[in-house]
């Protein structure tokens, strides 16, 4: 669909009705619908008092409207309304783990966003951050520019953002290559294409647009606090709302959830801190109880015995109305995965359930295998010809009699010199491989073997080190 189609409905409205409708979007979705047409971002530059008003009708609950970005930034530090509703709201990748998260950021000033609890605590403990005990960026060029942190939790020290730092770096240097002719307008950069001496240019206006920046993330992080607050409570009260939907529709509650258009309809309202009503559940009713069924079909063909998965073979036809993307739950953690994923998670965290009970049809794991190596998949026919190749030797392999607690498996010689060296004081009653194995008894020399030690006098042992 072009972006004159788009715009087309609302050609057929006054402006004040347009003005209207794009008052009471949210932030990240007037930002999103600015970049779906020129006749609606021509609109939001020519008001651009819109999203001062969009930004204070975000005062929802016990969350306060949202600190409105200051007008010298736009100039000085490059940004731009819509941008700035990106940066809270449109999520990013985590500071630590690299991981996309919708998550609002953790540092504000040094962009720093964290995915899970666990990421949190590493930034937080230093993972991700520098603290300049020796005030070595204080006098630094870049320090009249680089945003920092200056909290009493870490000392009074000024923190800076390690990415940040090294960033600095590499445009410097990337700089320098432009100026030595070495890197082309054409060419793809990281970084604008600027010289050196364009460069300290935006140094002073980074270095300008510093204090309003700092005063600006402040108050963010106040903001942040109760934004939290009323997410949660807006969160309990769509999944109460869910609750009793799906009660109605006597479908699982756990799995519905799972589907991928509630759960986007579900994290957005809860972002926009916007109670789901039935008319919005009625809207995507069909799309989520279609990826409901196809949940529900994905999880009787994991349930299948090992021996029809067996007897599956690749060329077997498989049901083309489940989507590829349809996720399954574990039945001993509940725990959600990918059909072609759960048989590799039940090996790294049930050891006690049989992997291929849910692997994939016409699949098999080897269960000779560690199971660090266990979650490659063979056919039938593969995985005999990856045992006669892998786990020959394991045909011609007996354990020891006197081990009695043990599995472990030894070749004829090497059994000969475990008794030697582990059962002398049986080695007299006659040694014979365990009846465990599969393979014809062997008979085994009773003559204990001469240790390593053995060849040696104990004045010898005795005198390098002094004790002759």
């Amino acid at each position: 669909m072009s972006s004159r189609q788009v715009a087309l409905p609302f050609k057929k409205l006054s402006l004040d009705v347009i003005l209207l409708i794009l008052e009471m979007c949210s932030p990240l979705d007037l930002a999103e619908l600015a970049t779906s047409c020129p006749a609606l971002r021509g609109i939001l530059v020519a008001h651009p008092s819109i999203w001062n008003r969009v930004f204070a009708n975000f005062a929802r609950g016990a969350c306060p409207a949202v600190p409105l970005y200051p007008k010298s930034l736009e100039a000085t530090a490059n940004c731009t309304p819509a941008a700035y509703a990106r940066f809270i709201f449109g999520g990013g990748l985590c500071s630590w783990c690299k991981k996309p998260t919708t998550a609002i950021p953790l540092h504000f000033l040094l962009r720093l966003r964290a995915c899970s609890g666990e990421c949190m605590r590493a930034i937080s403990s230093g993972g991700t951050l520098f603290i300049d005990t020796d005030n070595k960026y204080r006098d630094h060029p870049w320090g009249r520019w680089l945003l920092r942190l200056q909290e009493k939790g870490y000392g009074g020290w000024p923190v800076y953002s390690t990415a940040m730092i090294k960033n600095a770096g590499r445009e410097l240097h990337q700089a320098f290559e432009v100026d030595h002719g070495r890197i082309m307008p054409n060419d793809e950069l990281p970084f604008p294409f600027r010289n050196s001496q364009a460069l300290f240019a935006v140094h002073k206006q980074r270095e300008l647009s510093r204090p309003a920046l700092t005063k600006n993330a402040v108050a963010l992080e106040f903001w942040a606090a109760e934004y939290v607050k009323e997410k949660e409570a807006i969160k309990k009260r769509n999944l109460a709302f869910l609750r009793t939907l799906t009660k109605t529709h006597r479908i699982a509650f756990k799995s519905v959830m799972r589907c991928q258009t509630l759960e986007h309809v579900f994290e957005c309202f809860n972002r926009d801190l916007t109670p789901m009503t039935l008319a919005v559940w009625t809207q995507h009713e069909k799309d989520i109880l279609d990826e409901y069924e196809s949940w529900r079909r994905s999880t009787q063909n994991t349930t299948r015995s090992p021996t029809d998965r067996a007897a599956a073979t690749p060329s077997q036809p498989q049901d083309d109305s489940q989507p590829p993307t349809a996720k399954v739950i574990c039945p001993h953690c509940s725990r959600h995965f990918l059909p072609a994923n759960l048989s590799n998670h039940i090996i790294m965290k049930h050891e006690d359930v049989d992997p291929n009970v849910f692997a994939p049809a016409g699949k098999l794991h080897c269960m000779r295998c560690p199971r660090k190596y266990m979650r490659r998949l063979y056919t039938a026919e593969t995985l005999l010809d990856h045992e006669r190749t892998a786990h020959g030797h394991d045909m011609h392999t007996v354990t020891c009699p006197h081990c009695t607690d043990s599995d472990r498996r030894f070749e004829p010689l090497g059994l000969r010199d475990h008794i030697a060296a582990k059962h002398r004081e049986s080695s007299g009653t006659g040694n014979e491989p365990s009846t465990r194995t599969t393979q014809p008894a062997t008979t085994y020399s009773t003559t204990p073997q001469p240790s390593f030690f053995s060849l040696f006098s104990l004045d010898l042992l005795k005198a390098p080190l002094g004790l002759v």
